[in-house]
């Protein structure tokens, strides 16, 4: 159906508590639709439109609408807008992820550094962190309730231990991991992380019990440098499928597959090879040869069911 929109760039939708719709139009502009009209968001509630660039928008379960802009965090709450920014504690002004973890804690990311909102106040905690890249790509919680965070330059964990936040940084992989775009992990625990040369997947249970990461890498696609993802587009259906946007593909559905029942669309990838609890040496395709009294042989591989609808 053709609207008043047809030709504008859509770049972002959220279902508002009154179960209209929130669209972001063109970068700076954002509409309330109702199912037969589109009228400015801000403008009906009594704000004038700043027109400046919108990154997100973000419904908490408290029903207070938060968008990220470049010049701070707006919050509508209680029929009327706030904005915090630096001059409140706001590590930088040019917002480009908002979430929301178990503990009702609003957490922001920018182009500068972390931030989380708790009873009222901006917490900047970027000084203790640490980080390769202070630029905020996505953030995610897992099971446990720990924060993961994605940087231009890798992953960081967080967790809140005896009243302060313990970090662990997994820094940038020179032959594989690229900038982060977006995070989410699935019904078994495992972290994906889309980038903008492929798909990343943490074993990050097994990271907490042993202290070795292990992960995988999927470049989906036969040369280049991998596909590429768009920031923050994936989402986790109720059935457990995941649902990744990308740049130049489409959409590229993940359906996790039981243990034993493997089905992979690619070849399996192998991560590790060991002869007698050593490394040894292989050309992947290739035939290799090991000693006959090497009699303890273990290969770690990864694979990935994936299709694009």
């Amino acid at each position: 159906t053709k609207t008043h929109l047809q030709g504008k760039a859509i770049w972002n939708v959220v279902e508002l508590p009154n179960g209209n719709l929130l669209i972001q139009v063109d970068d700076v502009e954002l509409v309330e639709y109702d199912g037969t009209q589109f009228v400015g968001f801000i403008e009906k509630h009594g704000m004038e439109n700043p027109q400046e660039y919108l990154n997100e928008l973000f419904v908490d379960s408290s029903n207070r609408i938060w968008i990220g802009t470049q010049s701070g965090v707006l919050l509508y709450e209680n029929g009327k807008f706030k904005r915090f920014t630096s001059e409140v504690g706001l590590s930088n002004d040019f917002v480009w992820v908002i979430r929301e973890d178990s503990r009702g804690r609003i957490w922001i990311g920018t182009d500068g550094g972390l931030n989380y909102y708790e009873n009222g106040q901006i917490i900047n905690i970027t000084d203790q962190l640490n980080l390769a890249s202070e630029v905020i790509s996505d953030i995610v919680e897992d099971i446990d309730g720990d924060i993961w965070v994605g940087t231009e330059k890798g992953l960081c964990l967080l967790r809140y231990i005896n009243g302060k936040w313990e970090h662990e940084l997994f820094e940038l992989d020179p032959v594989y991991l690229r900038d982060t775009q977006s995070l989410i992990i699935d019904n078994e625990g495992f972290l994906w992380n889309g980038t903008n040369g492929g798909l990343h997947c943490y074993n990050i249970a097994l990271y907490k019990e042993t202290g070795q990461m292990k992960s995988s890498y999927f470049p989906l696609e036969e040369y280049g440098n991998g596909i590429e993802f768009m920031h923050k587009a994936a989402i986790r259906s109720k059935n457990g499928k995941i649902l990744f946007g990308t740049a130049r593909d489409g959409i590229l559905e993940y359906t996790w597959m039981p243990k034993g029942k493997p089905a992979f669309s690619k070849s399996p990838i192998i991560v590790e090879a060991t002869s007698n609890f050593e490394p040894f040496d292989y050309v992947e395709g290739e035939v290799s040869e090991i000693e006959y009294s090497d009699n303890n042989v273990e290969i770690t591989f990864s694979g990935l069911s994936y299709s694009v609808p």
